[in-house]
C-alpha cells in the first residue's frame, strides 16, 4: 500500500491507468540485498520487514517455487537477470543466490564502452521474457559509462476466469464511465450480470473478487490459486480518498484479512447484505494475487477503461 500511495502521488499516475508488480519489486530488492552488507543491508531488510537475509531468501525461494509450479491454468512465468560491469566482481555466493532463489542469470557486460549496446540487450531480453508485452523498458540515456549494474525481472501472468460465464459477450452494452472528477463521462463496453458474486462491503468502499481457473500440479495437489480484487470507492471521485484510507493501519489489516479470507475464514468481515450492486462505472483499484503464498503479483488503478495505459 505504501507503493500504491507513492505511485498515486506521481503526477503522471493521476492522468492514466497504472499497473505495477509489488512481487517483482520485492524480488529485485531481495536480490539486491544479497549483494550488500552493513548498514545498507540493515536498511533494505527494514524496508522489506524481514528479520535477516537468510529469512528473506528462504521466504522468496518458497514463494517463487510455488508460483513456478508447472500448470495449465493459470499460467505464470518469472525470471530475472543481473547485468554487471566487467570491472566489478561478483561473489560466487551472490551468484548462487541469484540463480537458485531469484531465477536470475548473472552476465558480465561492458558498460564503459558499450552502454547503448547493453541497454538494447536488456530491452530485448525483457521483451522476449514478457512475450512481447513490454518493449523498451530502459529509455535512452538511462544507461551510460558510469552504470555499475542492472537488475531486471519479468513477471508474466495469463489466466482464465474460474466461472466461464464471468463475462458474457451477449450481455455487453455501452454504458457511462465517470472520470476522476466525477463529472466527465465516456461510453465504454460494460457487462451486466445478475448472479452470485464474491463481494464484501466496507465503509465507503466495496470489493469484488472474480477468481481465476487453476489446475492442480504434481507438487501441490491444490495448485496455486489466483484471484483479482476490484476495490471500488462508493463515491465517483473517491479513489484518492480510498488510497489515503488504506494507508491507515487498521484498514491495512482489514485489507489483509480480506485477502486471506478464502483460505482461512475472516471473522472480522461484516455480514453480507441480501443484495449488493457493484457498478464499476468510475475509477477503482485492483489487485491480482496468489492466495496460498499471499504474493501480490500486480496492483494498479483504472481511471479510464478506454485507455491502454
Amino acid at each position: 500500500m505504501k507503493l500504491v500511495q507513492d505511485v498515486w502521488l506521481n503526477g503522471d499516475s493521476k492522468k492514466k491507468n497504472c499497473v505495477f508488480s509489488p512481487f517483482s519489486i520485492d524480488s529485485a530488492i531481495g536480490l539486491l540485498a544479497s549483494g550488500v552488507i552493513g548498514e545498507t543491508l540493515k536498511q533494505i531488510l527494514g524496508f522489506l520487514n524481514s528479520e535477516s537475509l537468510n529469512h528473506l531468501n528462504s521466504v522468496n525461494s518458497q514463494i517463487i517455487a510455488l508460483l513456478l509450479e508447472p500448470r495449465t491454468e493459470s499460467k505464470l512465468f518469472f525470471s530475472g537477470g543481473v547485468w554487471i560491469e566487467k570491472s566489478c566482481s561478483i561473489k560466487p555466493a551472490v551468484e548462487e543466490v541469484a540463480n537458485s532463489v531469484y531465477k536470475a542469470k548473472a552476465e558480465v557486460v561492458d558498460f564503459k564502452n558499450e552502454s547503448e549496446k547493453v541497454r538494447n540487450k536488456v530491452n530485448t531480453w525483457v521483451e522476449k521474457e514478457t512475450n512481447g508485452l513490454i518493449k523498451n523498458v530502459i529509455p535512452a540515456g538511462a544507461v551510460n559509462e558510469h552504470t555499475k549494474f542492472i537488475l531486471t525481472n519479468a513477471l508474466y501472468f495469463k489466466g482464465r476466469w474460474k466461472d466461464p460465464d464471468q463475462f458474457i459477450k451477449s450481455l455487453t452494452e455501452e454504458s457511462n464511465f465517470y472520470l476522476l472528477d466525477g463529472k466527465k463521462q465516456y461510453k465504454f463496453p460494460s457487462c451486466r450480470l445478475q448472479k452470485k458474486q464474491y463481494i464484501t462491503c466496507y465503509d465507503s468502499f466495496r470489493v469484488l473478487e472474480p477468481r481465476y481457473k487453476f489446475s492442480r500440479t504434481p507438487v501441490n495437489v491444490r495448485g496455486p490459486y489466483f484471484s483479482m480484487y476490484i476495490i471500488l470507492p462508493d463515491q465517483r471521485d473517491g479513489l484518492a480518498e480510498l488510497i489515503a484510507k488504506l494507508m491507515k493501519p487498521e484498514l491495512k489489516l482489514l485489507l489483509l484479512l480480506l485477502y486471506m479470507s478464502v483460505n482461512f475464514g475472516c471473522a472480522f468481515q461484516p455480514p453480507p447484505p441480501s443484495h449488493v450492486d457493484f457498478v464499476a462505472d468510475h475509477p477503482f483499484m485492483f489487485i491480482i494475487g496468489e492466495k496460498q503464498s499471499g504474493a501480490v503479483s500486480f496492483m494498479g488503478h483504472v481511471l479510464n477503461p478506454l485507455l491502454n495505459s
